[in-house]
């Protein structure tokens, strides 16, 4: 762990992109194909295992190595905050999925089936609940924001920073994009970037908070069912665009927003409050 001790933010990096690229490249993503070419439990720990790739990587560091394990904490169980930041954390996604939806293109009837929506909501595959607990929620903010950006933030501001997470959060997701157009792959990644971002922000305005950017991580990966669960119309057009449009619009928002005294900025502020004192 001596290594690891001297190079925790690489490390991290290094086993998260090992963990997803690793077996994302050798046993597929396709749960289809994992299924036909593993036994059940194998299965099960290869979709499931990348999913906590980042949480994983931070305990390796964390608790493996000794690093920063107080500030790691004090992130993962920072829960009372302000209520409005857990209704921004679900109500925005929601709402910017509206907008997406109503500026779909054709003509739309809502369906407001309670046990479609509730499926849609609380589902075993794709419920907000387990997007939370058993996929991004839980398995990568503890490690992206409990450990990484407070890492990053030492020596990049906070801008910087979460350009930088951007980029590698994008790239670790790349096994996943392969069956994908060129066009969509840079669509992706510019909405990565962006949610980053997002994410940073609203870390250091909910008190470091993990749990609220897991819950808007997980809400935004779940609502877009609950959408196209209430308007069934949105299955057959292409009606994410517009909410991509308004993701890239709050990054930029975010990014504008972020405290230029986050990071490094604030460290030397710090520092130079030091020496005056002395």
């Amino acid at each position: 762990m001596r290594l690891v001790r001297s190079y925790p933010t690489v490390s991290f990096w290094a086993v998260a992109f090992a963990i997803a690229w690793g077996i994302g490249l050798t046993a597929g993503v396709d749960p289809e194909v994992i299924a036909d070419n593993y036994s059940p439990v194998m299965s099960f720990l290869i979709d499931r295992i990348p999913k906590f790739a980042f949480t994983i990587a931070a305990l390796v560091v964390v608790f493996g190595a000794g690093v920063d394990r107080r500030d790691f904490l004090r992130r993962l169980t920072t829960w009372k905050v302000p209520v409005r930041w857990y209704f921004l954390a679900i109500g925005g996604p929601l709402l910017a999925y509206g907008v997406g939806a109503w500026l779909a293109p054709g003509a739309k009837t809502v369906s407001l089936d309670a046990s479609l929506v509730g499926a849609s909501l609380f589902g075993a595959e794709t419920g907000l609940l387990t997007y939370l607990f058993t996929r991004a929620g839980l398995g990568e903010e503890p490690g992206l924001r409990g450990f990484a950006l407070g890492r990053h933030e030492r020596r990049l501001t906070a801008r910087r920073a979460a350009l930088l997470m951007g980029v590698l959060w994008g790239a670790w997701h790349l096994p996943v994009l392969l069956d994908r157009d060129v066009l969509s792959i840079v669509a992706f990644l510019f909405s990565v970037i962006a949610l980053t971002f997002v994410f940073s922000w609203m870390f250091h305005r909910s008190g470091e908070s993990v749990l609220v950017v897991a819950l808007l991580h997980s809400s935004i990966n779940a609502f877009d069912d609950v959408w196209e669960t209430v308007i069934p119309e949105l299955t057959t057009v292409d009606w994410e665009i517009p909410f991509l449009l308004i993701t890239l619009i709050a990054g930029i928002a975010a990014a504008v927003g972020l405290k230029p005294t986050v990071g490094r900025a604030d460290a030397i502020l710090e520092a130079n409050a030091e020496r005056s004192e002395d």
